[in-house]
Order: C-alpha cells, then sequence, then structure tokens
C-alpha cells in the first residue's frame, strides 16, 4: 500500500437493526456466535497478514453510538429478532442512538458485558424487548490499549460529538466527554479496566455520579453511517445552468489550493 498513508477501518455496523439474531455492532474480537471475519481483530489481522499493509498504516473505527433491534422474546445476546430497530424507544437516528441518549435511557435496560467480544450490550426491562449493542468506556479503552499493543496508526470516530453530555439540556455547554477521556487515557497509558475487573461496577458506578439532568440531548449533525437522499430545491434551467458553473469555479479554487501549495 505504497500509496496510502491510512487506511481508515470502519469497524462497526457489523450488525445492525434487520439481522435476524442480536450480535454486537462493535465487537473488538469475534463473539461466540456470528459471521467469520465480522469483528475488529480479525479485520486488521487480515489487513496485515493477507494484504501486507504495514500496522501503522491501519487506524480503527469506534462508535459513538449504538444500534437497537428488537426480538421475538425475551431480549439477549445472540437471540432471534424482529429484523427492526426499536424506534419508539430510540427515535433519534432510526433506532441508532447516540451514546448521551443511550445513557438517558439506562434506566430501561439491563447492562451485560461479553468477556469474549470485549463489548457491552443492553437488555431491556418488561416489555419492551429490545436489544441494544454499543460502546461504553471500557471497550473504547480496551480498543485504545490494542491500538498501542499492535502498533497501529490511530482511531477515527463516529462521531465524536456522540458522547457531548451537556450541563443541562439545551446548555449547548459540554460538560463532559467520557468516551473520549476513555479513548485519550488508553492512548497515554492510562488503564483503569484491569482484566479481572467488573465491567459492570461501571454501569452501577455511573448510576452513582452527577450527570446531567435527563433527558440529554446535543444537536448533533450527523446520525450513524448511511446515504440519504436529499430533496433539490426547484430551479429553471438557467438557474441549473448558472449553479453548475459557480460550483466548477469553486471545485477548481478547492483544487488548487488542496494538492497545489507551491
Amino acid at each position: 500500500m505504497p500509496l496510502l498513508d491510512h487506511i481508515n477501518l470502519m469497524t462497526y455496523d457489523f450488525y445492525g437493526g434487520n439481522y435476524w439474531q442480536t450480535n454486537h455492532h462493535a465487537p473488538l474480537y469475534a463473539p461466540r456466535e456470528g459471521l467469520d471475519g465480522y469483528d475488529l481483530h480479525s479485520v486488521v489481522q487480515r489487513l496485515r497478514n493477507q494484504y501486507g499493509v504495514p500496522s501503522e498504516k491501519i487506524t480503527i473505527g469506534i462508535a459513538f453510538y449504538g444500534r437497537s433491534i428488537k426480538t421475538k422474546g425475551n431480549p439477549g445476546l445472540h437471540v432471534a429478532t424482529e429484523k427492526v430497530p426499536d424506534t419508539r424507544t430510540f427515535d433519534e437516528g432510526n433506532g441508532a442512538p447516540q451514546f448521551y441518549t443511550i445513557l438517558a435511557k439506562q434506566h430501561l435496560f439491563y447492562y451485560h458485558w461479553d468477556q469474549e467480544a470485549q463489548a457491552p450490550y443492553l437488555k431491556s426491562r418488561e416489555p419492551l424487548n429490545t436489544f441494544v449493542s454499543f460502546e461504553d468506556e471500557n471497550s473504547v479503552a480496551r480498543k485504545g490499549r490494542y491500538i498501542i499493543q499492535h502498533n497501529l496508526g490511530g482511531a477515527i470516530i463516529w462521531d465524536i460529538t456522540g458522547d457531548y453530555l451537556e450541563t443541562h439540556p439545551g446548555s449547548g455547554v459540554v460538560a463532559m466527554t467520557p468516551l473520549a477521556k476513555a479513548l485519550s487515557d488508553a492512548l497515554c497509558g492510562k488503564w483503569y479496566f484491569e482484566e479481572d475487573f467488573n465491567p459492570v461496577s461501571i454501569f452501577t458506578h455511573r448510576r452513582q455520579v452527577t450527570l446531567p439532568p435527563c433527558p440529554i440531548h446535543v444537536h448533533c449533525y450527523t446520525s450513524p453511517p448511511r446515504v440519504f437522499a436529499v430533496a433539490e430545491p426547484h430551479l429553471t434551467k438557467k438557474e441549473k445552468r448558472k449553479l453548475k458553473r459557480k460550483q466548477k469555479r469553486q471545485r477548481k479554487k478547492q483544487t488548487r489550493r488542496k494538492y497545489f501549495y507551491g
């Protein structure tokens, strides 16, 4: 890969809200059940071993959002689903809530940790029948340590506003960014999650600390990765030609500024 400076891996959305079985959408390692290669470690190893990509050119993706899905019976890991997200509980992002929304709804769920996949998940209390795969401080910190251990190039985040917790709803003032802090601490060698540490205690501890009042809400300008159809304004033929000429001039200016510095 001599022509590329970095390869940014979107190592999330391995499983979404339309899969027949519940699973982690961003596992560090392969879960007990699921499709082969649908985990961060497998993707990194394939790039290194099969394609010869240098470790320092690989950046891994970390999700600051989750994926919800309705289950046919009691919610759990690796159980049958209705193949639809829970858009009633998480109307934001069509059932793909940002981390701050998950915190605001955490009283509706039981927290669980999958030691095999190194990933958290939530099982709803009755009668929701909802499963949520997401990232928390523990899983994000473990990915930060993975970057160091495997000499990777770093991480990309979708998206950085996903863990912005406001001082109070609508204030626009960020009080804390727990996921970003966990990643930063791990990359800087600060490790709070020992191998024998019980990840469930993070969830328990979070209930005891002072968080911004619920419902937590931040104006977020992006949503989980997907393609939207954008409606164009109605223009006359003359206006369309004028707009195309303007866009062409702008592209030329951007190209000169971006690629030709001398």
